[in-house]
């Protein structure tokens, strides 16, 4: 088999990998409200393995080049990573949340991992809001999110009693995510 023929094979089954985690990933975040390590940690091994063996280490990106490659997933695999642990400081998403954002830029890199991430997070955005809708607490829930923003670093009581609110009250970002990943995929496939 040729270099060509090889390249083309480790792309197919990263393909492969990549929409079997988002598969798995938004069935458990649906019935369980988990993702798995056991779903995301392969994927992120995978990726980076992948990525290697189609391209070598490669070229990380930068402003006037897309990166390919080891060095050009392991820069995904940060900026997911790095960008959703933020985010679950901030109690935004959660563990799971970030480990999937990782294992999509393992195995896509870095110019497709902020696209996943823009759509992953307007679909979010509207699921939450359909969620709301659906139980007639929009407006409540717009104004809770903008005291909370406006509340950012105090303590505060009320708040603290949210957080402890049941799970159902929290929308599977698990979902978003892979639907946001796959949107991308079809609209700014990987290079």
């Amino acid at each position: 088999m040729t270099q060509q023929g090889f390249e083309k094979l480790f792309n197919l089954l990263n393909l492969v990998v990549l929409f079997a985690l988002l598969t798995t990933a938004a069935a458990t975040d649906v019935a369980k409200r988990k993702i798995y390590n056991w779903t995301t940690f392969p994927a992120i091994g995978l990726g980076l393995a992948l990525g290697y063996l189609a391209s070598g280490l490669g070229a990380f990106p930068t402003l006037n080049t897309v990166g390919f490659g080891f060095l050009d997933r392991l820069g995904g695999f940060l900026l997911g990573f790095g960008i959703f642990a933020v985010f679950s400081v901030a109690r935004a998403v959660g563990p799971g949340d970030v480990k999937l954002m990782a294992a999509v830029g393992a195995l896509t890199g870095v110019r497709f991992t902020v696209w996943a991430m823009f759509w992953g997070a307007l679909i979010g955005a509207l699921l939450a809001v359909w969620v709301l809708l659906m139980r007639g607490q929009l407006m409540r829930g717009l104004g809770r999110s903008l005291l909370r923003a406006l509340r950012v670093g105090r303590d505060d009581p009320q708040a603290a009693s949210e957080e402890d609110a049941p799970e159902k009250a929290r929308i599977p970002y698990g979902v978003a995510l892979s639907f946001g990943t796959i949107l991308a995929w079809f609209l700014n496939p990987p290079a």
